[in-house]
């Protein structure tokens, strides 16, 4: 129960594809990356590195090519990230294909910006809420996971939440 207790930080990559085929306001630069930085500093994360790619057009598969999404898994495994964050939208089939090559979570910015409006949801709920029992909290667990799991799509976050609603110490 102490594990679930400790805040746990999230450390990611930041990737950033600048494409000769986007305009300007979709195309990462490192002053967008910074940008990415800060935004996931204000969700409680750490940036574990950048690499920002240089490319006429994103790669359909992987965006942005096999060679840098291999060089963007071995900076998560030499800096212990535990997540990789696009600065450009990508589509589904995409974020499969690099969670399957970096072997790690992967959101883009429209992610990150959604998990952290609705992790700030949760605080205001939480911090709302009368304290439970931890029988009642193991009874709400359950449908808090199905109507949570896909957008926050963490487990721990979801123990950390129902131990805060049962009154536990804080994991702020």
């Amino acid at each position: 129960m102490e594990e679930l207790n400790q805040k746990r930080i999230d450390r990611a990559v930041l990737v950033g594809l600048n494409a000769d085929c986007f305009p300007k306001e979709e195309t990462a630069t490192e002053t967008t990356l910074d940008e990415l930085e800060a935004l996931l500093n204000t969700a409680g994360g750490e940036c574990a590195g950048k690499i920002l790619q240089n490319k006429h057009t994103p790669d359909p598969r992987s965006f942005i090519g096999e060679g840098k999404a291999e060089e963007v898994r071995q900076l998560v495994l030499s800096t212990g990230a535990n997540m990789v964050i696009f600065d450009n939208d990508l589509t589904p089939s995409q974020t499969r294909t690099l969670e399957d090559i970096l072997k790690t979570t992967v959101l883009d910015r429209s992610a990150l910006i959604l998990t952290a409006e609705i992790n700030e949801t949760l605080d205001l709920m939480v911090r709302n809420l009368p304290r439970v029992d931890s029988a009642t909290a193991s009874e709400i667990n359950p449908y808090a996971v199905l109507l949570f799991k896909n957008i926050v799509c963490d487990k721990a976050g979801f123990d950390a939440l129902m131990a805060r609603v049962a009154g536990n110490k804080e994991t702020k």
